[in-house]
């Protein structure tokens, strides 16, 4: 079901069914939506399973608008081994698309 959702409002329709798949639908909806406020109030949900990549998401918007220190910020509360490397690569290089 999640793999067929194409918008925010089905994904939200599907995000009842239990709490692994609302965690995932939520982290779902605040990326299609593409900003900071949605994937903000992600990462301060009730044990949010991909945290880490809604704050790598946060520091890549955060440097696309030059504001390295909030980057920095967000950068600093990535606490996957995997991600971590690639937080701060995206630091060190500046890379936003």
């Amino acid at each position: 079901m999640l793999q067929k959702a194409q918008s925010a409002k089905e994904l939200s329709s599907i995000s009842s069914s239990n709490l692994i798949i609302e965690s995932i639908a939520k982290y779902q909806i605040a990326v299609l939506k593409g900003d900071k406020k949605s994937l903000q109030n992600y990462v301060f949900t009730f044990r949010p399973i991909y945290k880490n990549l809604a704050l790598l998401n946060l520091e890549r918007l955060y440097l696309k608008d030059k504001n390295h220190k909030k980057a920095e910020q967000i950068a600093k509360k990535i606490d996957d081994l995997e991600l971590s490397p690639i937080a701060e690569g995206l630091l060190h290089y500046g890379i936003v698309k």
